[in-house]
């Protein structure tokens, strides 16, 4: 029952073809990507199978690959990177108008963020300063209705830096006041609200977490919950925030204890 079956070097899915199903070709491949993802079989960053190897494999026409792998780019399941491959990618957010945003990584485990629009158009983007090496990248964490993107990226050193994107694709490099400067020291942002409001934490000198709110007009505020740990890896990590200025996170205490805290607006 199953005509052939197609595995690119590094790839960890397998294509298998069934002539006897009725189904078209490029729909078989798509609901196999499809249930390996369900399954756990691939993650985020895992190559697909080289449309060349594929053709090669399955003696199938360029086009029918070209088709599937399109169809699963408009589904926000995957990304292609030019020269590169396809690969899948990492889901962070979707607006009401159906507008998705996320990141993959490359064959090289390069990051980088991508946006789907409502049409199914993706456009692939990268922070001007992100590194270039293994785990380094831009990275999605967040975007808001206006289609503003929070998050961060990796530098060459690999030290963590915020950024701002804005509908347009103008990107703005945003650093907390004392974050720290060395290698996974710095700069988190993790989500930004519908005003324009972005929380997130950065990791100072000595390797405490602090939380901040940047202001849509540009003001960094930064804060610490009470009963926050000063000590390594310890502190205050925000996640959230919502239209009328409430931050939500947790803090880590000085007994490695996790504990959840809510910050209203005006700072209490």
């Amino acid at each position: 029952m199953t005509a052939n079956t197609a595995r690119s070097n590094g790839s960890p899915i397998t294509f298998r073809l069934d002539a006897a199903s009725g189904v078209p070709t490029y729909l078989q491949l798509v609901h196999q990507v499809e249930h390996a993802l369900r399954l756990g079989y691939l993650k985020p960053g895992d190559q697909l199978p080289k449309v060349r190897d594929v053709v090669a494999s399955l003696a199938i026409n360029p086009n029918t690959v070209l088709k599937a792998y399109r169809e699963l780019d408009t589904k926000g399941l995957t990304a292609g990177r030019p020269g590169q491959g396809t690969f899948v990618a990492t889901v962070s957010g979707i607006t009401s108008a159906g507008a998705i945003t996320g990141y993959y990584f490359d064959g090289s485990g390069v990051a980088h963020g991508y946006v789907r629009s409502p049409s199914g158009t993706i456009t692939i983007f990268d922070d001007p300063g992100a590194g270039t090496g293994a785990s380094q990248g831009t990275y999605v964490g967040s975007i808001n209705p206006k289609g503003e993107i929070a998050s961060f990226f990796v530098d060459a050193s690999n030290v963590y830096h915020g950024y701002l994107r804005t509908r347009d694709g103008a990107i703005t490099t945003l650093d907390a006041p004392g974050a720290g400067t060395g290698a996974t020291q710095g700069t988190q942002a993790e989500n930004i609200n519908s005003m324009g409001a972005i929380v997130g934490n950065y990791l100072d000198a000595s390797s405490v977490n602090h939380g901040f709110l940047r202001t849509a007009l540009g003001t960094f505020i930064t804060f610490d919950a009470p009963g926050a740990g000063t000590g390594p890896g310890q502190g205050t990590t925000p996640f959230s925030n919502n239209s009328a200025g409430e931050i939500t996170g947790f803090e880590i205490d000085a007994s490695g204890v996790f504990h959840g805290f809510l910050r209203i607006s005006g700072g209490e």
